[in-house]
Order: C-alpha cells, then structure tokens, then sequence
C-alpha cells in the first residue's frame, strides 16, 4: 500500500478572511501542509434561505481570500459536492490528519451536514479543532452563561495574518477532479 503525504485542511465556510481568523492560525502552526478547502454544498445552496445574493457575495470572497492563501503558500480548492463527498475525493490522495475550521450558526441543514462531518472525523481518526468566532458559542448547557462567554471572546486580541508556510503544490489529478465538479456548478451574476 502507498503511503498518501498527510494534511491540515483549513475548512472555509462562512469566515472568508485571512485576518483575525483563529482556525487559519492555528492549521498555518500545525506544520503540516495546508489546503484550504471550500465546498459548494448542492443541499445548501438549495434551502429556502440561501439566495442568489448569497452566492454571489460568496465568488467574489473566494477571489480575493484565494489571492491571499497564495501570498502564505497556502493552495485552496473548491468542490462542488456535498462535504462528505468532498473529504473523500481530498481523502483519495492524502491522509488528512487536522482540520480547522471556525464555529458557526447556521439553519437544519447545516446542523445535520456538521453532525455527519463531525461522525466521519471520528471514523477516519481525523483531528477536528473548531475555533470560536463572533461570539458564537458553541453547546452552551444554557442561555445564562452566553454573555460571560461572548465578553471572553470579545476581548482578545485581533489575530494577525499568519506567517507564510513552506510552500508546496496540491497533486494535480486532484485539482482536476475539483475543477470537473466545479463544472456543474452556475456561477450567479451581479445583482443589480
């Protein structure tokens, strides 16, 4: 059997930035290759709450914040599947050892896509670092406690860009097989 290189993934989903990003921190510091990866969910893009508006807004920040990744030697892929899809295709050519993402609110959809991701991390034995981020506050036992707790997040420090990491390319049959499902993705037009 042929041993796959290991990764970090800095998972990207509604934080789409460089700056004062904890998660983006913290997968530049694990010294492991990073990719940064983000997944264009057919189920969420299709629930009532999420709008051309949206996904427009969404293009244009991965255009600016894939400028950035490439500044700290940090490649960023996007795929056009559902996540778990997603993790296997990376999954087919390395091992993923972490993945860092940020804390986030989201609808039922995203709540049951997070329960499935988090189940595969625990079966494939991958580290999973969720960083908090504008004062969401994650599996609070009560609501008595959120402000004590969001005044704690509020009050650190803003997080500089991280340090460029040793720079290193992403396997090319995978960059092809993201872009082929990137080819069913519709890319929304400007609003007006």
């Amino acid at each position: 059997m042929i041993s796959k290189p290991n990764i970090a993934i800095i998972r990207y989903k509604k934080d789409l930035r460089v700056t004062d990003h904890v998660a983006l921190c913290a997968a530049a510091q694990s010294g492991l290759p990073v990719i940064a990866l983000y997944v264009r969910e057919p189920t969420i893009m299709t629930y009532p709450d999420y709008s051309h508006f949206h996904q427009y807004w969404i293009q244009e920040s991965l255009k600016d914040l894939r400028l950035q990744l490439r500044q700290l030697n940090i490649p960023m892929i996007m795929i056009h599947e559902e996540m778990l899809t997603a993790l296997e295709l990376v999954s087919e050519y390395y091992d993923i050892v972490q993945v860092f993402a940020h804390q986030e609110t989201g609808n039922m959809a995203t709540y049951q896509r997070d329960i499935s991701v988090i189940k595969y991390y625990k079966d494939y034995h991958i580290a999973f670092i969720e960083t908090p981020t504008n004062c969401v506050v994650r599996r609070l036992a009560n609501r008595d406690t959120w402000d004590a707790k969001q005044k704690v997040i509020m009050k650190q420090p803003i997080i500089p860009i991280p340090e460029p990491i040793n720079e290193w390319k992403i396997d090319d049959d995978l960059k092809y097989k993201a872009r082929d499902t990137m080819n069913k993705f519709i890319p929304a037009i400007k609003p007006p």
